[in-house]
């Protein structure tokens, strides 16, 4: 008796599958309704991967320390707990750090007498000493005593507050090279009670004369964070007197007697605008205002569009994060919303704070894709 071979095993088993592919087509016929499964997509998408600098944020907190500062740098400090919560609550990966209005001192072209210590980050009352931390971040004992301590500058400062090339000096100064990390989104964070007047060395301080325009400042900040016009790494916001607000100008003067050097904060507002942050009101409602800032500065750091590798059928769409089933928007609810753009790329987009991904959150999307594979 002859043994099987290997070519009649395979002829044999050519067979039975034809003869099974056959049966399998005839059954899907009978009811003249044939149907056909595609394979599902499972991708599993990790959140800051994406897009390189999103999911860690560096800010630089820029506070007015002249004579007229004291109850705003106060009040700042009674209501940062509305602005650290919501960093701590989303997990981020944060740095943040103090300089004040006059960090423009140290280099000779914008002072008469530069000194090389001003544009040092603060750790409380213009020192580096106080509370030991110049750069604090989620491993930071008592993070928020640190902050307070570090927030409160004083108002011993030079009065020709010079926010601006006050910025640039700090972010400058290779002694503190370590607060901005080039993956990482910078929100700078101005606290004013006047404007800024930055101007070249030996410019008379007289305001609307001789000043840098603001497209130098922004120019700065897009060459050091490596943005473009259309794609900023990095906002300014600005807590000061809102251009017209009379009342709140006059408030601030009246609580200050002697102190009339208070003004609108036009050219913060400039700046403001063009880098998509935030104006907010010296005179508002601290607690409110810093939650509302923080929320926005997370919003900007955080992947919250995930592009699909393929086109989906909508129905079939499955969004997990960190194990969490999360629901289709519904009307502008929380939750996710599929989008195919104008130039033919698939996202999820996540829509409200709640539904946003936390840094550092596992992604994971599966849905049938609308057509076979090329």
């Amino acid at each position: 008796m002859c043994k099987p071979t290997f070519r009649s095993f395979f002829l044999s088993f050519k067979t039975h599958l034809i003869m099974s592919l056959l049966l399998l087509w005839s059954s899907g016929c009978s009811n003249n309704d044939p149907s056909f499964s595609l394979t599902s997509v499972e991708q599993s998408l990790q959140q800051g991967v994406t897009v390189s600098y999103t999911s860690k944020v560096d800010v630089l907190w820029v506070i007015d320390n002249s004579g007229s500062m004291k109850a705003s740098q106060e009040d700042l400090a009674n209501n940062f707990n509305s602005f650290i919560s919501n960093f701590t609550q989303k997990d981020l990966d944060f740095q943040m750090a103090v300089t004040s209005t006059d960090a423009y001192q140290s280099n000779s072209k914008y002072s008469f007498s530069p000194t090389s210590e001003y544009s040092l980050l603060k750790t409380g009352d213009g020192k580096v000493t106080d509370s030991g931390f110049s750069i604090i971040n989620p491993s930071t004992n008592n993070l928020e005593d640190v902050f307070l301590t570090n927030i409160k500058l004083g108002t011993s400062g030079n009065a020709d507050e010079r926010a601006f090339s006050s910025i640039e000096e700090t972010l400058k100064n290779t002694a503190n090279q370590d607060l901005f990390r080039k993956d990482s989104f910078l929100a700078i964070i101005i606290v004013s009670d006047e404007d800024d007047y930055s101007r070249p060395y030996k410019a008379n301080r007289e305001f609307g004369k001789n000043l840098y325009g603001t497209d130098r400042h922004l120019s700065f900040l897009d060459e050091f964070t490596g943005s473009t016009a259309d794609e900023r790494k990095y906002s300014v916001s600005s807590i000061h007197i809102l251009t017209g607000d009379n009342n709140c100008l006059q408030k601030q003067r009246d609580a200050q007697p002697g102190e009339q050097g208070q003004r609108y904060g036009a050219r913060y507002e400039n700046l403001v605008s063009q880098t998509q942050g935030k104006n907010i009101s010296l005179c508002s409602d601290f607690s409110q205002s810093l939650d509302i800032l923080s929320k926005e500065i997370i919003e900007s750091t955080l992947v919250t569009s995930f592009v699909l590798e393929r086109k989906p059928l909508v129905d079939t769409i499955s969004v997990v994060v960190n194990g969490n089933i999360v629901a289709k928007s519904v009307d502008g609810s929380d939750g996710w919303e599929y989008v195919l753009t104008d130039d033919g790329k698939n996202l999820i987009n996540f829509i409200g704070e709640d539904a946003a991904p936390p840094a550092g959150a596992k992604i994971d999307i599966s849905f049938s894709p609308e057509t076979f594979k090329d």
